[in-house]
């Protein structure tokens, strides 16, 4: 993965993280992420998983990106 498209997705990822945070009343800040890179050869597979906080209760949002 070269740096240019890592940084494409970190910046996606702050937008997806102030999107979510607009959605539900909160601050992009209060959202908590972390990235796992596999790469098999071929192909980066980068899986986010996310976590915010409304209530006191935290919830898990997971999904997976693959980058060619």
């Amino acid at each position: 993965m070269t740096r240019h498209s890592t940084g494409n997705l970190q910046s996606y990822l702050r937008t997806v993280a102030a999107n979510l945070a607009q959605k539900l009343g909160k601050r992009p800040e209060d959202f908590r992420y972390v990235e796992i890179r596999f790469h098999d050869g071929q192909q980066w597979t980068v899986t986010t998983f996310w976590q915010y906080q409304e209530n006191g209760q935290w919830f898990n949002v997971r999904w997976t990106e693959t980058q060619f």
